[in-house]
């Protein structure tokens, strides 16, 4: 028998699925913001709905709200690269989603 037996779980990957979708932009930089500080050591794949979900808000170190981008349409993968990548690329689907918002 173990007696004042704790333990201790280490989150490495943290999934979240839109967590900004129904709230206003700001309070999602807040949300956003909160992920990356509470889970700065984990992987954390999150699907958006939104690009702001995407692009963040260029407070981390590669100036966007994640490091790598999975754009998917009818279930395939169309691109996989950082969003710098995608965004550099204007036959890119990314590119064209962030053109149609008024983002590049």
């Amino acid at each position: 028998m173990l007696a004042g037996t704790s333990f201790v779980l280490i989150v490495t990957i943290f999934f979240t699925c839109s967590p900004g979708s129904a709230i206003d932009l700001q309070t999602e930089a807040l949300i956003q913001k909160t992920i990356r500080s509470a889970f700065a050591g984990a992987t954390v794949l999150t699907i958006a709905h939104r690009l702001s979900t995407v692009l963040g808000d260029n407070n981390n170190e590669n100036g966007f709200g994640c490091d790598r981008v999975v754009v998917l349409e009818e279930g395939r993968v169309l691109e996989f690269d950082s969003p710098l990548a995608l965004l550099a690329n204007p036959q890119s689907r990314f590119y064209k989603l962030a053109k149609d918002a008024k983002l590049v």
